[in-house]
């Protein structure tokens, strides 16, 4: 795995830009100095009997001072048996700011006293954009938004903006109680499991983190698996849409479990598969971790080898990832349901495995559904409308209706993250003697054979 000068790798987010950055540009040499942001704010206060704060606070509630985590109601240095209510505004000893009956209700009691007050709002009480505004050069957007996986913030930072990179993983740590490491992207993919070098830039070095995703709880090392939280969503409108109790699913690229764990939950049966040996351990963990354990066959093999080998076209299988006593795929390999690719930047290349993959005896008549990930450029419109040709151009042949297109979200502007869900045509799916037939008897009767979801 490729590694940063910290020696982490972070699994790449869809949609990110993934071309060498090239080597980075040097850290500016900045401290960041927190007694610089206490800034003093002149303000009318009025001077109560303690026993009277409430009373008074509700006749000028609408002038109260309000600023995030700061109290409007302070003790009096000067005795205890008052109390300071601080108003919002400059300093107006005449309230010509409040409505003339509250004013005069203020002035004509003689337990208040209209005072100036000097309200101290220390670094804890500035907010993340606000800090890094004064921070950044100027004209620069400040990059506060992060994506969350368990403990750690995952920035991305513009190139720009580098040179700051530890000054705004420093604020950004200082400013999210929740958050205890804050790493940011700082090269390109280097290798198959799409793990990008990073650098973690603030708080601890520790990237196994545990996420809570629809009741169920996924542990995963950030730094060697592929991880996005902003698909939660996503994963559970597919699991909720179409997985059913008893049905058999096999997810070709399942990663740590998103989907596989999700349909186990569900009461399917789950054939599981990826290329990272780290992914498919923490796959194993979460499916015994969320007691469906028993539900999730997990392997360690080429996506194409697992779906041709679990169909029954291919001798022999791979092994099982759990070894010896593992449970592997049976002679004559498993009818499924759907088959899940969950790898939106290549998975297309791999709809060519489905070619000849099916023998007739077990999958004539049910087809399995696919539902695959891929992304697409232009208007959503355009991507929607293209993205037919180019599963068909992968998959070798035409399908046998529309498909059901979902767009998932926007990567970036113009490029769309889509779901294709279609069943395998029968033509291009049986085992090749057997698609043979189906295909003469089609052209025979007309029918347009399986039907789209």
């Amino acid at each position: 795995m490729a590694t940063a000068r910290n020696g982490v790798g972070v699994a790449a987010t869809e949609g990110h830009d993934t071309k060498d950055d090239g080597e980075l540009p040097p850290l500016v040499d900045y401290v960041l100095d927190k007694s610089a942001f206490r800034e003093e704010r002149p303000c009318t206060a009025l001077r109560v009997p303690a026993k009277r704060t409430g009373e008074i606070m509700a006749a000028v509630r609408p002038y109260l001072f309000k600023v995030p985590r700061m109290r409007t109601v302070v003790t009096d240095p000067a005795t205890p048996d008052t109390r300071i209510v601080v108003l919002a505004g400059p300093v107006d000893l005449s309230l010509s700011h409040l409505a003339a009956d509250v004013r005069e209700k203020i002035v004509s009691d003689a337990d208040i006293q209209v005072i100036k007050h000097v309200y101290e709002i220390p670094y804890e009480h500035f907010q993340t954009d606000q800090v890094l505004k004064r921070i950044l050069p100027d004209a620069r957007e400040v990059p506060t938004a992060f994506e969350t996986v368990g403990h750690i913030a995952h920035l991305n930072i513009p190139r720009e903006l580098m040179p700051w990179r530890k000054v705004i993983g420093e604020v950004v740590l200082d400013k999210n109680p929740a958050i205890k490491t804050v790493l940011t992207k700082v090269g390109a993919i280097e290798n198959e499991f799409r793990v990008f070098r990073s650098e973690v830039l603030a708080g601890e070095p520790d990237l196994v983190a545990t996420v809570t995703q629809g009741g169920l709880r996924f542990r995963l090392d950030f730094g060697k698996v592929y991880w996005n939280s902003r698909l939660e969503g996503e994963h559970e409108r597919l699991s909720s849409k179409y997985f059913r109790e008893g049905q058999v699913v096999c997810d070709m690229m399942c990663g740590v479990g998103p989907f596989a764990v999700r349909a186990a939950a569900r009461g399917c049966e789950v054939w599981a598969n990826d290329l990272n040996p780290e992914s498919v351990k923490w796959l194993r963990i979460n499916a015994h971790k969320n007691k469906v354990g028993k539900r999730v066959r997990a392997f360690n093999a080429c996506g194409r080898t697992f779906l041709r080998a679990l169909a029954g076209t291919l001798r022999p299988p791979p092994a099982p990832a759990d070894g010896e006593g593992g449970v592997s795929i049976p002679e004559g390999g498993v009818y499924f349901d759907h088959v899940v690719m969950n790898l939106p930047a290549s998975a297309v290349e791999f709809l060519d495995a489905m070619a000849g993959a099916f023998p007739a005896e077990r999958f004539r008549g049910r087809m399995p559904l696919v539902h695959v990930y891929t992304f697409l450029r232009g208007t959503e419109e355009e991507a929607v409308a293209n993205v037919r040709s180019v599963v068909e151009q992968h998959l070798g042949g035409p399908l046998d209706g529309p498909p059901e297109v979902h767009n998932v979200r926007d990567v970036a502007p113009g490029k769309h993250m889509l779901c294709v869900s279609f069943r395998v045509p029968e033509a291009i799916g049986l085992a090749r003697s057997d698609a043979a037939v189906a295909g003469r008897k089609r052209k025979a009767s007309g029918a347009p054979g399986n039907a789209a979801p």
